[in-house]
């Protein structure tokens, strides 16, 4: 059996190191020990040819036959260090002069130089200084961690300090500075999170994957704590796949998120339904995109009924969830041209959601304001004009006595609602002033939040209505909002 003592074999009369040749024959034959053991051989052989004892003849033989091995033995050792010489880094005054002396056959010279108290000394010095370098970067590593975490704190203020023109840079620029302290999963998501708030999609998604990747390790030796952080995670990671039409990644992501959930709300069902019920009512919105009909209604109604029964026992925390879903299924059967149920869907909606302001409207008055919208869209297809346009003037009603504290929040309705209503003076009732006019309001509106990402579509629309009235939208802009 041949045992190698690395992937290398050295072959020939020589092997190569780090400043020349190692010759085998004349370092063999250099050295002492080499030639001590050769002139042992020597002496046994010529015994074991002198003796007649048969017994003294078979004594002689085994020693010999040891000796043998043994120079083999040590002939293998030689080949093994001149290899190792040849591997190694000789950086060290030692070293070199180990090697000097083993080139030459001087192996005991070479063993002295390797003085192993003053090395072994050297060693402990290096292990200790290795020690305090390792508590040094472990104490910089978790000054980095509070740096991080501070940081983020600071990002997460500055996100709802409206009365600073700059928050939303600013707070980017925190966020981004957390990261470079530490890339956790906790910055991670949050800043993925923030991201997606503000419409920047594409932006967000490579943080969500990596927050995702970590929480995907932690879940593994934790699943008890982390499962529940993956699930969001991929949720929200699968929200913004079906934003930007990545349909197939969006489903893989929505379906081990309902695995997961599906699996938490078995083992506590008071914790985990709500989340259940969050990614089956997304899940199916993204049916619905791909035209999976009948699977999309069917993922939309367990939710609703999962919603349901949560809202009998706490209506205050999960009415408005209801009608979330409610909407969606709306905007599923609106989209299947069974805009009679979708009526009553969005009817049940705006019901929830007006009981909802009259105990919070500062937070609910927004949702009245989109289910009017979204009624009113539907009482258009159905040719209830005089209704839709009733709905779009409730909606406006509701949104200019808001007051624009969080952009994000509020501009959505009332753009939505200005253009709704100066393309229904468009289209269906032509009123060229009024259309222009809330077309007007609506831009007005917009453009001192034109830097977010989501009020370029709001923006869009309003400019792409002025055009169709054959108005140049970068010249008709309005100085004030008017007040129809």
């Amino acid at each position: 059996m041949d045992i190698q003592s690395s992937k290398n074999i050295i072959a020939g009369s020589s092997v190569n190191t780090v400043g020349g040749n190692v010759h085998l024959g004349d370092n063999f034959y250099k050295s002492v020990e080499y030639q001590e053991l050769e002139k042992g051989i020597k002496r046994l052989k010529k015994l074991e040819e002198l003796t007649d004892d048969p017994i003294e003849r078979l004594t002689f033989g085994k020693e010999l036959n040891e000796e043998t091995e043994k120079l083999e033995a040590f002939k293998r050792e030689v080949i093994s260090l001149a290899e190792t010489f040849s591997k190694i880094n000789i950086d060290t005054e030692r070293l070199k002069i180990a090697r000097q002396h083993f080139d030459e056959g001087k192996y005991k010279e070479a063993r002295a130089v390797l003085d192993a108290e003053k090395m072994g000394e050297e060693l402990d010095a290096l292990l200790e200084k290795k020690e305090r370098l390792k508590k040094q970067t472990e104490s910089v590593k978790s000054s980095l961690s509070d740096k991080a975490n501070e940081f983020l704190i600071l990002a997460k203020l500055t996100a709802v300090d409206y009365e600073n023109e700059d928050w939303y840079e600013s707070s980017i620029n925190y966020f981004e500075r957390s990261l470079e302290a530490e890339r956790s999963h906790t910055n991670l998501f949050a800043y993925a999170f923030f991201l997606q708030s503000h419409g920047r999609r594409l932006t967000a998604i490579p943080y969500y994957e990596e927050a995702l990747t970590i929480y995907q390790n932690l879940a593994k030796s934790n699943p008890k704590t982390y499962l529940p952080h993956l699930a969001i995670t991929l949720n929200n990671l699968g929200i913004l796949q079906l934003s930007t039409n990545s349909y197939g990644k969006a489903m893989i992501s929505f379906k081990k998120a309902l695995k997961i959930r599906r699996e938490l709300a078995k083992e506590d069902p008071h914790a985990y339904l709500p989340d259940l019920a969050t990614t089956l009512n997304n899940l199916g919105i993204l049916q619905k995109n791909i035209n999976a009909y009948g699977p999309a209604e069917s993922s939309l109604r367990e939710s609703l009924k999962i919603r349901r029964k949560l809202a009998k026992t706490n209506p205050q925390t999960y009415l408005p969830s209801v009608a979330n879903t409610l909407n969606s299924l709306g905007v599923l059967q609106d989209h299947i041209n069974a805009h009679e149920l979708a009526e009553t869907s969005f009817k049940e909606a705006l019901s929830i959601c007006k009981e909802l302001a009259k105990l919070n409207p500062q937070t609910y008055l927004p949702h009245v304001a989109k289910m009017l919208n979204q009624l009113g869209i539907i009482q258009l297809y159905i040719i209830s004009y005089g209704p839709a346009e009733a709905s779009f003037q409730e909606a406006l009603s509701i949104c200019r006595p808001l007051k624009i504290v969080n952009p994000q929040k509020d501009l959505p309705f009332t753009a939505m609602t200005l253009n709704n209503l100066a393309k229904l003076y468009q289209v269906v009732k032509p009123n060229k002033k009024k259309s222009i006019t809330y077309v007007q309001e609506a831009i007005s509106i917009l453009l001192p939040f034109s830097n977010l990402p989501y009020v370029q579509d709001y923006l869009h629309e309003s400019r792409k209505i002025l055009k169709d009235w054959g108005l140049d939208p970068e010249t008709y802009i309005p100085t004030e909002n008017p007040n129809p």
